[in-house]
């Protein structure tokens, strides 16, 4: 007799159907092992005859049903492929014969559509972006299989081995109170942005938006500002920041409890983190020094500290700066004069504030003194790449600062503090682009607007007012007002164009993803990590547009725009319009039902859902 060898998905999802009307007819089932390509959707199906001699034959066209016919006036019928099963309809037909081979003659494919599958069909299973475990060759950075580009060189983690940056070096007891290993583990991880602005150099100004209740999210409106002060304090003003390092140990610690934001803070971490910080901190060193020369000061001159960029340093060295790499200390009259490349002075008293510039690439260790303990510079300009003339940008630098690799990065376990210092870093990228076009306009051909130019100054001869130097803000600034217009005129041509839309349609990310979960570190939620959750929402956000525009779920798409905004937690969704072709236009009452289903799914029928 005859025997179908089918696979081991075809037997499992479909035995109640295929296998016993088979079964009835005489055919003896065996369970073969096969292949479902999945780039190419196609699927084997295995005829054996009786001498076991196995002639295959492809179904090709994954998404679609094919009709086809056996010898013997046997029918067969598959289901859409990516069910990866096959029905087979031998009413009417004789039993199989001893010797007979069976083969498929394909007719005219029928599209699938998703309007027929249903929670029970396999193809409705739930999208995973596979292991985070794809290394980039050059920096060792983590990727999901869809970030992969063609050439396998990685762009968003080293820029394709052009940055190249030393690790990051973190004590033992530091590292443990990251990972959880210490018993005032948690109380630090809930309050680590009171922990480390106890420990700041620098101030960091900034109107943070309280949100009340729920997942923490660190908004803020309008500008970062941060500061500097003197390394004393006025007579009667409370000490803070860096002049907390200019004090006894003992006396800061009591100022560090005394502070109210610091009233979750543990007692006993407080000094074991100074202590740290005092000991391998260029930065607390250069403070500590200062005191000293104060001290032993015999005459009324003036000792100055000032803290120096040197800019001819090569900021990759795997070494971690010393004390005289940073400050130099000095009498003001000595003879000599002090380095020219300082950025930051340091007085004893006077009330002299200044403002650290975005540029300096001190500010990284100095306003996150938890992530950089050994004081590793951040980005400072005439960084060169590895591989060209080029410079090392803001965005390159940072975006290698947060890849994620095979090694502890601080930053990464941050919490908290960890979206303070992505929205920082963020504002001082979008600040730098901006000095760029603010110095940079005959580059951007300013000059072409006179129109515009000669409308603003009639305005001002109008209200009496004076013209200030006028800057013009190009459409290629994302998120500028020129580029939302824009974006909203080409949104209203294509509707012109090609008719209203036929589907709007609105993707949320979902913080309990599989691929957020186990990527996360321990005792981690997604909103501590907002560089997982915008990958992990990418990779999907692409993968729904291919269903709608590349496999046509709901039909053949004449032309599709979306964007994607950031909820109020921080989580990102995106809104889909997509414009059908005539032909597979929603015109009738049953489609739409089809598609839009609103009701209370149950436990035990809808558990994928």
């Amino acid at each position: 007799m005859s025997r179908f060898a089918v696979s081991k998905e075809t037997a499992r999802q479909d035995t109640n159907r295929s296998i016993q009307i088979l079964e009835s007819h005489g055919a003896d089932i065996q369970n073969k092992n096969q292949e479902l390509n999945e780039e190419f959707n196609t699927m084997n199906v295995v005829l054996i005859d009786s001498n076991n001699e196995v002639i295959p034959e492809i179904l090709n066209e994954a998404e679609s049903h094919m009709e086809g016919t056996i010898e013997e006036s046997v029918t067969c019928v598959p289901v859409p492929r990516r069910s990866a099963r096959i029905a087979m309809n031998v009413s009417n037909a004789p039993p199989a014969e001893l010797g007979h081979v069976y083969s498929f003659q394909l007719m005219k494919p029928k599209k699938y559509s998703a309007f027929e599958a249903t929670e029970t069909d396999p193809a409705m299973k739930l999208h995973d972006c596979g292991p985070l475990q794809h290394k980039c060759n050059y920096c060792g950075a983590l990727h999901f299989e869809k970030e992969r580009p063609r050439d396998d060189a990685f762009t968003k983690c080293c820029h394709k081995g052009s940055v190249k940056l030393g690790p990051v070096d973190v004590p033992s007891y530091m590292k443990d109170l990251y990972q959880g290993q210490q018993p005032e583990s948690l109380n630090f991880r809930n309050n680590i942005r009171q922990y480390n602005n106890s420990f700041a150099f620098t101030s960091m100004g900034a109107k943070v938006c309280s949100l009340g209740a729920g997942p923490y999210c660190f908004k803020i409106h309008g500008q970062i500002y941060h500061r500097m002060s003197d390394a004393m304090p006025e007579e009667g003003a409370r000490p803070h920041f860096s002049q907390l390092y200019f004090m006894d140990p003992t006396e800061a610690l009591e100022q560090r409890i005394s502070e109210k934001p610091n009233e979750n803070c543990l007692p006993e971490v407080l000094p074991k983190i100074d202590q740290l910080l005092r000991n391998v901190n260029p930065f607390a060193c250069s403070y500590q020094f200062m005191r000293e020369k104060i001290e032993e000061q015999s005459t009324t001159k003036t000792v100055i500290m000032d803290i120096i960029t040197n800019k001819s340093q090569d900021h990759r060295r795997y070494n971690a700066p010393t004390a005289t790499e940073v400050a130099i200390i000095f009498e003001a009259d000595a003879d000599g004069s002090p380095p020219l490349n300082r950025d930051i002075r340091i007085y004893p008293r006077g009330g002299h504030y200044q403002q650290i510039s975005i540029l300096n690439p001190n500010l990284d260790p100095m306003v996150y003194p938890l992530f950089f303990v050994h004081g590793e510079k951040g980005w400072s300009e005439g960084l060169t790449k590895n591989n060209s003339t080029g410079n090392v940008t803001h965005l390159q630098f940072y975006a290698y600062r947060i890849a994620i690799r095979n090694e502890f990065n601080p930053i990464l376990h941050g919490g908290k503090l960890f979206q303070q210092f992505v929205v920082d870093v963020y504002v001082r990228i979008e600040a730098n682009r901006l000095n760029w076009i603010k110095f940079n306009q005959k580059k951007l051909r300013a000059e072409s607007y006179s129109g515009l130019v000669d409308y603003v100054a009639g305005i001002c001869d109008q209200n009496q007012c004076k013209l200030g130097k006028l800057v013009i803000l190009p459409s290629s600034f994302q998120g500028s007002p020129r580029a939302m217009h824009q974006n909203y005129q080409d949104a209203m041509s294509i509707v012109s164009c090609h008719s209203s839309p036929d589907l709007f349609i609105t993707m949320t990310c979902n913080p309990n993803w599989i691929e957020i979960v186990s990527n996360s570190y321990s005792n981690q939620t997604a909103s501590d990590r907002p560089d997982l959750v915008a990958r992990v929402f990418n990779i999907k956000l692409n993968e729904l547009i291919d269903d709608i525009t590349k496999r046509h779920i709901f039909g053949e798409v004449e032309a599709y725009f979306y964007t994607i905004e950031f909820q109020k937690r921080g989580l990102p969704h995106a809104h889909i319009l997509a414009i059908l072709k005539d032909k597979d236009k929603i015109r009738d009452p049953e489609t739409i039902d089809k598609i839009i289903s609103a009701e209370l799914l149950h436990p035990n029928f809808s558990k994928l859902l």
